[in-house]
């Protein structure tokens, strides 16, 4: 479920930019925008829930952000400071404001705030959390504990999850890249030139037929000649090889 926000700008035109650029995030679902901090708090005290994030610039005639911060107190989960100016970020911090960013936008730094979000609403590990730009330019968490395996698809990648909502991604990179990415974590092996899985999510390799079987994935993948001394060496350690058929028809 995507994280609810609304945007306070008093400039139309900064307002309207910063509503491009978080609408592009398909983790964030902006709610309404608003140019004073009054009609935010009006529309904020009708919900029967919080907004998850109010995104406010600081500069504004009546209540500045700083203030809005006060003031909408109770209304959301995080509140980020929005500004032209960095002379503002010290005041944030002794405030405790949760987070800062900068105009113009820059999707990077977006990014790193959303990811720093995720961490917190899913709990998981950080090191093992990615942000991914998926299909429809969709940016999103992904806690690669939990992903069974990554199969390549020319210059795309399908990620695969033990989710039911969403239970694979498609990623506009390469298996080679993603594997750069995802090396300091030391959860994935290569299993063939296009395929990586996770060394936990393994249910049974078998050596003769040279396929491996992961959890939430039906069919065996193969495993290249490449990759096969690799990874029955790591499994043996293991011990979690199927049982190979033996010669002349004996039962197994």
């Amino acid at each position: 479920m995507p994280f609810s926000a609304i945007a306070i700008d008093d400039d139309k035109k900064d307002l309207d930019l910063v509503a491009q650029h978080f609408q592009s995030f398909g983790q964030l679902e902006l709610l309404n925008t608003f140019s004073t901090v009054k009609d935010a708090l009006n529309f904020l005290s009708q919900e029967s829930f919080k907004v998850d994030i109010v995104f406010c610039d600081q500069e504004m005639p009546g209540y500045d952000g700083l203030t809005a911060y006060k003031l909408l107190e109770g209304y959301y989960r995080y509140f980020v400071l929005v500004t032209h100016y960095d002379k503002y970020a010290l005041s944030a911090y002794q405030h405790n404001v949760y987070d800062y960013l900068l105009k113009p936008l820059q999707e990077k730094h977006t990014l790193r705030l959303l990811k720093k979000i995720s961490l917190e609403h899913l709990g998981g590990d950080k090191d093992f959390v990615v942000y991914i730009k998926a299909e429809n330019n969709e940016h999103r968490a992904v806690d690669m504990a939990g992903v069974p395996c990554i199969l390549a698809d020319g210059n795309y990648c399908h990620v695969y999850t033990l989710e039911k909502q969403k239970p694979r991604w498609v990623v506009t990179t390469t298996l080679k890249s993603m594997e750069l990415q995802l090396a300091h974590m030391n959860l994935f092996i290569r299993a063939a030139k296009n395929s990586l899985v996770n060394r936990n999510h393994i249910r049974s390799i078998n050596l003769e037929t040279k396929q491996v079987r992961v959890h939430g994935i039906n069919v065996p993948l193969k495993i290249g000649d490449t990759y096969l001394e690799a990874l029955s060496d790591f499994y043996r350690s293991k011990r979690i090889f199927t049982k190979l058929s033996r010669k002349n028809g004996a039962k197994r």
